[in-house]
């Protein structure tokens, strides 16, 4: 089970002696946590991981010129971008 304090070091085991290693396994790199703490992200970056979200649970497959008018609304304000998820969430469910 994970933690949720990104400490790499809570969550994994040390790796087994090389005697008993898998063959053919390669040699773990312990990397820095990735998360919250460690990449914030933009409110426009929210925005629009939260639009593709959204028009993913309302089954809209994407089509060419989606990307570009998702970066459009995704500048908006919050209170703008809440209301066109909204929007989206209300036309799904009809």
């Amino acid at each position: 089970m994970l933690t949720t304090t990104h400490d790499t070091a809570a969550v994994l085991a040390p790796p087994p002696p090389v005697g008993q290693r898998v063959a053919g396994a390669r040699e773990f790199v312990r990397r820095p946590a990735v998360g919250p703490q460690s990449t914030p992200l933009g409110a426009a970056d929210e925005h629009r991981l939260a639009l593709h979200t959204a028009l993913t649970a309302a089954g809209v497959a994407p089509v060419p010129g989606d990307r570009s008018a998702v970066y459009a609304v995704a500048t908006l304000d919050a209170e703008t971008v809440r209301s066109v998820i909204a929007w989206i969430g209300t036309a799904a469910a009809r």
